[in-house]
């Protein structure tokens, strides 16, 4: 085994089990720009006057509720398109991310922009810019 392949498969092992290869670039940019996130966490959601059990891929933990949906195929993008409103309902900001968001230079660096504008969308107002919507603390990689 080359060194490339033997250190891929050792980072494979180490990383959730995504359900795309898309899913698994936004996960190594989340890790690469050290944004702690959980996979594939169930949140509930009120939607319609019920509550449902969502599982958005990525769930910022310290990024004031913003959540991350892949849309890796057209049918996934029009149904992520009709849950951003119901994120936001909830108190949550929804960013859904296409595989054309994946391409190009430096794609991880706009990724993290679009986040912490989210983030910064997210934020309430009585709350000091340097501390995380969760803890209220600062937050570890500030």
């Amino acid at each position: 085994m080359n060194s490339t392949a033997e250190l891929e498969s050792r980072i494979a092992a180490l990383e959730p089990a995504y359900h795309s290869e898309g899913e698994a670039r936004i996960g190594r940019a989340l890790d690469g720009y050290r944004v702690p996130f959980l996979y594939d966490q169930p949140v509930v959601i009120l939607n319609r006057d019920r509550y449902e059990v969502w599982h958005p891929a990525f769930t910022l933990t310290e990024q004031n509720g913003v959540v991350i949906e892949y849309a890796g195929t057209a049918e996934s993008a029009a149904a992520l398109r009709q849950k951003e409103p119901v994120y936001r309902a909830n108190g949550m900001n929804g960013l859904v991310i296409y595989p054309a968001d994946l391409a190009g230079l430096a794609w991880e660096e706009r990724l993290y922009e679009r986040i912490e504008r989210a983030a910064e969308q997210a934020r309430p107002s009585w709350l000091g810019p340097d501390a995380s919507y969760q803890t209220g603390q600062p937050s570890r990689y500030g």
